[in-house]
């Protein structure tokens, strides 16, 4: 896959998911309707309508069904919103005015999941640029990176999320 940023749907992110293990992506999955599953590290963790899941580079997860063990997930209706580091080396390249943005995104280690009027802000953006208003996407794309630089608002997976099955049993 090329460098650069990529807008989709439950495709592509089952698409990228091959390569979650060697993920160079920021990919923020935004759950407009449906349920499902997803693999995060090695443990199952739910996915509902609502859910505004933003994964750094590195880490590894994957909605694909493959890793999942069945047919889960094909009736979603995400916005998924991905971009690398070469691609954030543009932005700055144009607009040296968002450096301090952008280091901010690059110090993104953990996922985490988007709450309260951040929530509002970024999925209004997302069903934005998945309208495809081709007129105001660069300051749409900008106004979602200026948000999801800021960690306001925002609580980590693996802090709220069950302990992986594995865990579990382990303490029995």
């Amino acid at each position: 896959m090329s460098t650069g940023y990529i807008i989709g749907n439950s495709e592509v992110l089952c698409k990228l998911s091959y390569n979650q293990r060697n993920n160079k992506f920021w990919t923020t999955v935004y759950v407009r309707e449906g349920r499902g599953i997803y693999l995060l590290e090695d443990s199952l963790r739910p996915l509902n309508e609502g859910d505004l899941i933003i994964f750094p580079p590195k880490v590894a997860f994957s909605f694909a069904s493959e890793d999942l063990g069945d047919e889960y997930n094909i009736n979603l209706d995400v916005v998924v919103f991905c971009f690398d580091a070469d691609w954030l080396n543009s932005v700055l390249a144009v607009f040296p005015t968002v450096a301090g943005m952008i280091l901010k995104i690059r110090e993104m280690k953990n996922p985490s999941a988007v709450t309260g009027p951040k929530w509002i802000k970024l999925t209004s953006l997302l069903n934005q640029i998945d309208a495809c208003e081709s007129a105001h996407l660069p300051v749409t794309i900008i106004s979602i990176l200026e948000l999801l630089s800021d960690r306001q608002d925002e609580i980590g997976i693996i802090d709220v999320c069950q302990p992986p099955l594995s865990d579990l049993t382990m303490r029995k």
